[in-house]
């Protein structure tokens, strides 16, 4: 988990998914790298928190008496006091004390890249499958290269991340401003939440797409909410130093010209999971985000429609369609998969409008033999109603693809194969 910087005003919450590309694109760790420094916002959990030592455990865990040391001392007071504070506020805000503590390094931009592509390389085969369905599908560009452009962005735009496999939070530089104070605030909850309900998941390798997601929205939507009451709780000047730190880091690094889909990817868990996680804490507070890692959301339907999480409502499983030629993955676009697709071609109303019916899919990619990236889609709504309206939309959608057609291969499920 990996903090980035960000436009001064956040874009509206994206609507896509394909996970995996996120969590290999802009993270290689766990999940994916955040783009959640929201210095102006003036909104969030404990506008005006206290930031003292005292920590109220939720009800469903038991209680412990604070560390000395929530994260390991560097030995300059002033220092340690600034990371110190930080740390309070994020257990005051997630009424979780931590249980040991965090080790802590600062250092240069050498070390820094090093240790951030420490297992890059295993992560490029699930994205060069990634990139098949999404130029498939049309939303990246065809020249697209996912590998070159998540080295880039991981070299360039990254700050910090906590490595939930070794326990560390490394931030790059090697001072403590109030632009790193807010990168401590999203990475030591990371840090607080793994020490509770444990963020390094394996069963999660083997799940797909939309569920991989489900997790991920819940793990950054949790920081961000953190981050954000930690902003709102600064004074104007530190959060206007803040600002002057980020823009300054800004401008140190070399641009990664990315799509603006790739943009909207590496912002959903982030975005959407930040409206999950403040609906979810309205009424059952921070305890609500203890049981939600319990009970992780099984879906980005879940993570859109908080009320289908609380009610339990589970995507439709579909068999994976056939593939004309061998097959290089199969997977689920989820709700928010199926709306970035239809976004390619319809106006955005309308796909958030099908997407919405969503009940599950499976597809299937393949490679053509000119070299082009093929896939096949098999998808059916929550309800009968729901089913007809993605037909619909699918249909439309097909009309203005260069290689797309329809089908029904049963009642209610529509089938979509396309390649580009």
């Amino acid at each position: 988990m990996a903090e980035q910087p960000t436009p001064q005003e956040p874009r509206p919450s994206a609507l896509h998914a394909f996970a995996p590309a996120v969590a290999v694109l802009f993270a290689v760790l766990v999940v994916v790298a955040v783009l959640a420094i929201r210095l102006t916002t003036s909104d969030g959990p404990n506008a005006n928190n206290d930031t003292s030592s005292s920590v109220t455990s939720s009800p469903s865990v038991p209680s412990i008496e604070p560390l000395e040391h929530p994260v390991s001392p560097t030995g300059d007071p002033v220092f340690d006091a600034g990371v110190t504070e930080v740390a309070r506020f994020v257990e005051s805000t997630r009424a979780l004390p931590f249980k040991t503590t965090v080790k802590f390094e600062l250092v240069n931009d050498a070390t820094f890249v090093s240790r951030l592509l420490d297992d890059f390389a295993t992560g490029i085969p699930a994205l060069r499958q990634q990139e098949t369905s999404l130029k498939a599908l049309g939303v990246i560009p065809a020249d697209t290269d996912l590998v070159t452009l998540s080295r880039a962005s991981l070299t360039q735009g990254v700050i910090g991340f906590y490595d939930p496999s070794s326990k560390a939070l490394v931030i790059r530089g090697t001072e403590l401003n109030a632009f790193t104070q807010t990168t401590l605030a999203h990475e030591l909850t990371h840090a607080l939440d793994d020490q509770w309900f444990d963020l390094n998941r394996p069963e999660l390798d083997s799940a797909n797409s939309d569920q991989q997601f489900g997790f991920q929205a819940l793990v950054e939507g949790t920081a961000t909410w953190v981050d954000h009451a930690w902003t709102a709780s600064r004074s104007p000047t530190e959060r206007a130093e803040a600002l002057t730190e980020e823009r300054r880091f800004a401008l140190t690094r070399t641009g990664v010209d990315a799509p603006t889909s790739v943009i909207q990817i590496i912002e959903s868990p982030y975005t959407l999971g930040f409206d999950f996680v403040t609906s979810i804490t309205a009424n059952g507070g921070a305890a609500a985000i203890d049981n939600a890692y319990r009970s992780p959301p099984a879906s980005s339907e879940q993570i859109i429609h908080p009320a289908k999480y609380l009610a339990g409502e589970e995507p439709i499983a579909l068999s994976i369609p056939p593939a004309d030629r061998p097959a290089v993955a199969n997977d689920t676009l989820g709700e928010l998969g199926l709306t970035e697709m239809l976004s390619t071609s319809l106006a955005p109303a309308l796909a958030r409008m099908a997407g919405e019916g969503w009940g599950g899919d499976h597809y299937v990619t393949w490679i053509g033999l000119t070299g082009t990236s093929c896939l096949r889609l098999d998808i059916v709504g929550d309800t009968p109603s729901d089913s007809a309206e993605i037909r619909i939309s699918v249909t439309d959608w097909a009309t203005h693809q260069p290689k797309a057609q329809t089908a029904e291969p049963t009642p209610g499920v529509t089938r979509v194969t396309t390649c580009r």
